[in-house]
This record gives C-alpha cells, structure tokens and sequence, in this order.
C-alpha cells in the first residue's frame, strides 16, 4: 500500500505513520462524528434561543402589568425565593444593618431576625420554612439529601403549603388576565328562557299588557269570541 508523501504522524496504536487508505478512513470518521455532534449543538443552541425569548418575554410582560424592571423582579422576588429561610434572615439582617449605617430606623425587626438566627432548637419550623420556599418555586416535592429523616414530614408540609398559595395565586392571576382589555366589547350573557307556565311569568306579562293600556274583555266581548 503506497504511503502518503504528507507527514500524517503516527498510525493509531502504531510507531508506523497512517497510510492513505487509512488516514481516508479516520477523515470520514471524523467528519461524521463531528457533523453528527454539529447537528446536535446547533439543535441545542436553537432550543436555548427559544427558551431565552420565552423568558425573555415574560419578563417583558412583567414590566407591563406590573411595571417591575427585569433587575428588580430577579432580584428582590426571585433572588428572594430562591434563598433558604436562613439565607433570607441574613439577607434581611444585613440590610436591615446596612440601613441602620445609612441612619434609616428599622424598627423591631433587626430583634426579631437576630431572634431568628439564634434560635437552632426548632430545626422542625426552618425545615417547613424551606419546604415551603420549595413550594412555592414549583421545586419537585423532594426533600434535600441533608435533611434529618425526622424532618422529612415538616419539609413536605412547607411544599404542600407553598404549593397551596401557589395555586391561589394562580387562580387569582387567570382571573386578571381574563379581563377584557379597555375599549373590548364584553359579551352579553344569553337571556334564559322563561317557563310559560311560571305563574310570576304570568304575572309579569300580565302587567306588561296593562303597562300597554290593555284592558280585559267586556262580559259582552267575551261571549261574541266565545260564541264565534
């Protein structure tokens, strides 16, 4: 087999350089695995794209409705949501500290929060505490691995109430957001039909008709359509 003029380095698992033949073989090789993985990086980038514009879409509506910029919402809500119970009372602490620096009172809550920290003998409260943050970001209802068995069941009870608040929000927002915009025409309810035989129906037409200056049959008129 004639050898390549070119210097293709040494042969897989060989001291002898490739031949044309072979060096031929590991180019489609290659070329396959690299269009085959090309192929499956391009489809991942267009999925990331979509998931960003729908996100960033969101965030677009939440300016609009709420008039939240996207820093503030990431921040302050979902910054917030995302940190545990212990996390957010140190959050809170040193702002509350930073305030103070500031020459801004902050009330009880500084003792409060402290009260928080230093309290580690009701571990059963933090563990519903961050259950419930769990909740309320839609996490899977599975409590982390460094959670004490013991503890298991006030986790879950924190996600099933953060999941509770959850959908009465929810409920409350489909609730918004099907209100019809300003300047939409709202459809008329269709009338229901009335029973003929309802005696307040009966009723009702009765005083229309004498409403319209109609008059009940002379006993004179009443015979003449009787006898006719």
């Amino acid at each position: 087999m004639a050898r390549s003029k070119k210097d293709p380095g040494l042969g897989h698992n060989s001291n002898e350089p490739l031949t044309e033949d072979e060096q031929a073989a590991l180019t489609v090789h290659f070329a396959l695995k690299v269009i085959a993985d090309q192929r499956i990086a391009d489809q991942k980038k267009a999925d990331l794209d979509s998931a960003r514009s729908t996100v960033n879409g969101h965030f677009k509506l939440i300016s609009a409705e709420l008039g939240i910029t996207r820093k503030d919402f990431e921040a302050h809500v979902l910054g917030v949501l995302n940190m545990s119970e212990a996390e957010y009372a140190n959050a809170e602490k040193n702002r509350a500290r930073l305030h103070r620096l500031a020459g801004v009172k902050s009330g009880d809550q500084i003792d409060l929060l402290d009260h928080v920290l230093a309290d580690t003998v009701d571990d059963a409260i933090a563990a519903e505490a961050n259950g419930y943050r769990a909740g309320r970001r839609a996490d899977d209802p599975t409590p982390p691995d460094t959670l004490s068995s013991i503890f298991i069941t006030d986790w879950m009870r924190g996600w099933s109430k953060g999941q509770e608040a959850n959908g009465m929000q929810l409920a409350k927002a489909a609730e918004v957001l099907a209100r019809p915009k300003p300047g939409t025409m709202v459809a008329a309810d269709e009338p229901e039909e009335e029973d003929p035989t309802d005696p307040d129906v009966i009723a009702a037409k009765a005083r229309k008709l004498k409403g319209s200056d109609w008059m009940e049959p002379t006993a004179d008129e009443a015979s003449f359509e009787a006898a006719a």
